[in-house]
């Protein structure tokens, strides 16, 4: 009688494991407000995915430097070296492949990466979307993560939605962008670093002698 009772209670441990509740939607968003509330600098690895339908993929890797004050850096090095920089002001895309050089204002870019400035602005995700909503059953890169959907506010940013993969410590594994037309923007982060020290050099960019400038309209 006690072998069959010690099955039994076997039997029930994994579904009493089930369903002990996860955090709420409201815990999630306010962990992730938090987490990212004091971060100064960030360095990652990426890995960014472009679907523009038809089957076609194109995928590219590098590194990512973020640091407050709207900087950034993005160092492409598979299947090309090229630089994306932000020094708050301007924004500069150098294909050295190309010897070519494309500036624009940073207010007026309309460049996908441009919002992940938000990550280091104290976020508040209701300012920012009209709508959060926790999505269960959705393929994730870890299974103890949780995926955020995000209904933007207005048309102003181009993109219907943003997932966002979260991890139970509350970093931002991935971000999914849904565009008009079925084009999806992935991007995918793995060893992330928070408040190391970056240098100011990193997010000034001097076009190379011989590069070509091309300045987008304002």
């Amino acid at each position: 009688r006690r072998v069959l009772l010690s099955l039994a209670g076997l039997a029930v441990f994994p579904f009493l494991l089930q369903a002990e509740p996860g955090p709420s939607l409201r815990e999630l968003i306010k962990g992730l407000e938090n987490s990212y509330s004091d971060v100064r600098t960030l360095k990652a690895q990426f890995i960014q995915k472009l679907n523009a339908g038809g089957g076609r993929v194109r995928v590219e890797k590098g590194k990512l430097y973020l640091a407050r004050g709207g900087r950034m850096r993005w160092e492409y090095r598979e299947p090309e070296e090229k630089y994306f920089i932000v020094d708050n002001k301007r924004t500069y895309l150098y294909v050295p492949s190309e010897r070519l050089v494309t500036k624009s204002a940073a207010k007026r870019s309309g460049d996908v990466r441009i919002p992940f400035q938000l990550l280091l602005r104290r976020p508040k995700l209701n300012r920012i979307f009209a709508k959060v909503e926790l999505l269960e059953d959705e393929e994730l890169l870890d299974p103890e993560n949780f995926l955020l959907r995000c209904i933007p506010k207005g048309k102003r940013p181009g993109y219907r939605q943003v997932l966002l993969e979260v991890t139970p410590a509350f970093d931002i594994r991935r971000i999914v962008l849904h565009f008009p037309g079925g084009h999806v923007m992935e991007f995918q982060f793995s060893h992330l670093r928070r408040n190391i020290p970056i240098a100011d050099s990193r997010f000034r960019f001097v076009p190379p002698k011989g590069a070509r400038v091309i300045e987008e309209a304002p």
